[in-house]
């Protein structure tokens, strides 16, 4: 008797165990089906946040190809407002920095004279020729002179608003001067890799960026526009000849540049004699006709220093020269 009591004792055991395993059993069987669910939320959940991120992205490029093609469209019309159709809505032209304008011309004169480079180009005529011939002081204005005003050398590349490139631009002759686009493409240094590009062709004077606005502001995107100055017409008929150019492994292009506000102040300004007059605005020197007789023009001193500059026109060169900055005590 006492092994059949131990034995149905067993089986009752053995009963409940089955019992709390089927049990289990079916609790697993709920639990996997809530893991599947929840698998399948999360699926979907992550699904949306990736079509979520695609679509802001989109929106971010959407946003910002719109607002550099309005930059774009805003220089462009700039551009060619002010190159194509006359001086359009600016103020009239008082031309650039009497200080800024003279330094680049000094430094530009004296890289060209320690080079050893005797090429004749707009600012750069020898001291012993029309300005000598008038009695005027050419000593060079040194570096030191530059750092009175406490800003320092001013950047030859600028970027530059438009009204004063054009303005620093009358005084160089449309052939030499080239306008190349979609350097905001071009990576690194852009006046650098200008300045080495170009440089294959002939001797590079300097390198103007054009500074990017949008109808109400300045825009903090890079300059998508420069102009380079060749000493030599004939490197930019070169240049001109290909529309394209692969600049530090980015495609930019390249088209000849017209100054109309420049043509449109020689027509309207009566012929000057070729005499020393003081006090001139400086855009009325930049806009002389090249083919006036030569003349010298003495500007008005600057409040910050003690010389007046000399601008010396003349037709007597091949190479045209047309500009000379000088000092005077």
């Amino acid at each position: 008797s006492d092994i059949l009591d131990t034995l149905q004792r067993s089986e009752r055991l053995l009963k409940s165990v089955r019992d709390e395993n089927s049990e289990l059993r079916s609790q697993l069987g709920v639990l996997e089906e809530q893991l599947d669910r929840t698998r399948e939320n999360l699926r979907d959940l992550t699904a949306r946040k990736l079509l979520l991120q695609h679509q802001q992205q989109s929106t971010n490029t959407t946003d910002e190809e719109e607002e550099e093609d309005s930059d774009e469209d805003d220089d462009d019309e700039e551009f060619c407002r002010c190159t194509t159709a006359g001086s359009g809505n600016y103020a009239p032209t008082v031309g650039a920095s009497e200080d800024e304008f003279i330094m680049a011309a000094n430094r530009l004169q004296s890289s060209s004279s320690a080079a050893g480079d005797n090429t004749s180009y707009p600012w750069s005529k020898s001291p012993t020729n029309d300005g000598a011939a008038a009695g005027l002081d050419m000593t060079p204005i040194n570096k030191v002179d530059h750092k009175e005003d406490g800003k320092g050398e001013v950047l030859e590349s600028g970027p530059w608003p438009l009204w004063r490139i054009l303005d620093m631009l009358s005084c160089i002759p449309d052939e030499q001067v080239i306008c190349v686009k979609k350097i905001q493409l071009i990576k690194g240094d852009v006046p650098t890799a200008l300045r080495n590009y170009f440089s294959s062709y002939g001797h590079v004077i300097t390198i103007l960026l054009l500074q990017r606005k949008t109808r109400s502001h300045t825009s903090t995107l890079p300059p998508n526009m420069g102009f380079v100055v060749m000493s030599d017409p004939k490197a930019v008929k070169t240049i001109l000849e290909t529309p394209q150019h692969n600049i530090s492994g980015s495609i930019c292009e390249t088209t000849s540049f017209e100054n109309k506000r420049k043509m449109e102040q020689q027509e309207h300004q009566p012929t000057l004699p070729s005499v020393a007059i003081g006090h001139m605005p400086r855009h009325s020197v930049c806009s002389a006709p090249p083919e006036s007789p030569t003349f010298t023009t003495l500007l008005s001193s600057s409040p910050s220093r003690s010389y007046s500059s000399s601008l010396s026109w003349s037709n007597k060169s091949n190479n045209h020269s047309i500009l000379h900055p000088s000092l005077h005590n």
